[in-house]
């Protein structure tokens, strides 16, 4: 945990980011020397920080090859122990989710559907979720919510008629148009504090604006923020009446300005972003955690201060992906060769068990259905960017006919110098291919991703054609063409 007045910042980056080039205006807004089309924000997680100190994220994971992106919503709690197991909250995604606490324990996460319904799920003190139920309203892109007092919680969205907004999700509220000419798809961000709520839209012209609302309830006019930017905004309160404001600027990374007790101009924090951050802090500035998804489609962290000072990105722990594979009913932990061969070596130079991020692996390599888990490690894997080589058996990686044993082969990171630590060795099991469950062959010497399951084999670890390590990928379940 880090101290009083620290902001927790989430963002996305990776293969969909876009390239353009920037400069820095005197004003400090960003100008942008390429024009981009703005795009709505599917990827950006909801991160929740509460009174005590944990954190709630809450993330869309994209199914695979479906062209509208549709996910399910998973959960994540990070408490002073540590990351606890996942929690898959179900759901069809059409964008990011939002999420508020109007109390202890009580948790609302909102998300648009893909059939177009704003959604909502609550979990109470005891952590028992609710069932989805429809708020109406047709949003347009993502929700946004907060909590200006306790047992209350406001959502917002964008509608069709490009205006803003918003209603309480106590029972029989009715939706308050709030106007503004919000961006097409886009979604607002929103923040409360001392009892004043204020939200932050991305217009037409991919420029913020803010409204916000008293403590008696009425609400001041629209107010410009400047900026310049592909994707939804974030904020939060950093101290009680001082806002955080964050975007994605046109040169795609992470800009930043303060709002409330005191005003600057838009200044840079850099990163490469896919979609728009999010950001939360403790209620009333307290101690907060930070964290971010980033480059590889991994979660980052980092910190920024009221006082203005930034920690940069530390990677915290992978994201999860679906399976490729019909036969496997598991999610894949995206990883790297370096990280499952770990830091340790033997005195033969090859990994050892202890020093591995995956250990103990799978306790049957031949298994159909190998565990996805094992003593609580995910040892399903997905390693993007491998270079299939030094081919067994003859026929390929990937070749050879059903009754031939196990196809092996090597899969070795492209962008680090060839050793025993930066390759990994990979099978098809026999019972895959028995199975007619098996990936198809793939030339030698192909840049490819891969999924399968971890499995160290200690009859390997004298042996320098398995480069003196028990680990290998084995079951290799599925690839395709590099990403």
């Amino acid at each position: 945990m880090v101290g009083l007045g620290v902001v927790a910042l989430f963002l996305v980056t990776g293969p969909e980011a876009v390239n353009a080039s920037a400069q820095v205006g005197r004003t400090g807004q960003v100008t942008a020397t390429t024009s981009l089309a703005a795009v709505p924000d599917v990827g950006a997680p909801a991160p929740l920080a509460m009174a005590n100190g944990n954190i709630h994220l809450f993330t869309r994971t994209t199914t695979l090859y479906t062209e509208a992106h549709f996910g399910s919503l998973e959960h994540r709690l990070l408490t002073g122990a540590g990351w606890a197991p996942s929690l898959s909250l179900g759901g069809s995604l059409a964008g990011a989710p939002a999420a508020a606490s109007s109390g202890p324990g009580n948790l609302a996460v909102f998300i648009t559907s893909s059939t177009g319904d704003l959604l909502q799920k609550t979990s109470d003190s005891a952590g028992v979720w609710s069932p989805w139920v429809s708020l109406g309203g047709g949003p347009t892109g993502r929700a946004a919510a907060s909590s200006p007092a306790a047992g209350q919680v406001d959502v917002f969205v964008g509608g069709a008629d490009g205006a803003l907004w918003t209603r309480s999700t106590a029972v029989g509220r009715s939706w308050l148009s709030l106007g503004g000419r919000l961006a097409p798809g886009s979604g607002p961000a929103a923040v409360s504090t001392l009892g004043t709520t204020t939200v932050i839209v991305r217009w037409a012209d991919n420029s913020l604006w803010s409204r916000t609302r008293d403590s008696a309830g009425v609400w001041a006019g629209w107010k410009p923020l400047g900026g310049d930017t592909l994707s939804d905004p974030a904020v939060a309160a950093s101290a009680p009446g001082r806002l955080e404001v964050y975007l994605r600027g046109t040169d795609n990374g992470l800009w930043h300005r303060t709002a409330g007790t005191a005003t600057m101009a838009w200044q840079p924090l850099g990163g490469q972003l896919a979609s728009g951050p999010g950001a939360t802090a403790v209620p009333g500035g307290g101690p907060v955690s930070i964290f971010a998804l980033g480059g590889g489609d991994r979660y980052y962290s980092g910190t920024q201060t009221a006082a203005g000072s930034w920690s940069g990105w530390t990677r915290l722990l992978p994201i999860s992906k679906s399976s490729w594979n019909p036969a496997v009913r598991c999610w894949a932990t995206l990883t790297t060769v370096a990280e499952i061969m770990g830091k340790a070596r033997s005195t033969l130079g090859g990994a050892t068990l202890a020093g591995g991020d995956f250990r103990p692996g799978i306790p049957v390599k031949n298994s159909l259905q190998p565990p996805c888990t094992v003593n609580g490690v995910g040892e399903f894997v997905e390693i993007d960017n491998v270079r299939v080589s030094k081919e067994f058996h003859g026929g390929g990686i990937f070749g050879g006919p059903p009754g031939d044993g196990d196809i092996v082969g090597n899969l070795a990171d492209p962008t680090q110098p060839l050793s025993l630590v930066s390759q990994i060795h990979g099978e098809i099991a026999e019972s895959f291919r028995t199975a007619g469950v098996a990936p198809p062959v793939v030339p030698n010497d192909t840049l490819v991703d891969i999924q399968g399951f971890v499995y160290w084999d200690p009859g390997h670890v004298t042996e320098e054609w398995h480069h003196f390590t028990g680990w290998e990928i084995h079951p290799l379940s599925a690839w395709r063409p590099a990403q």
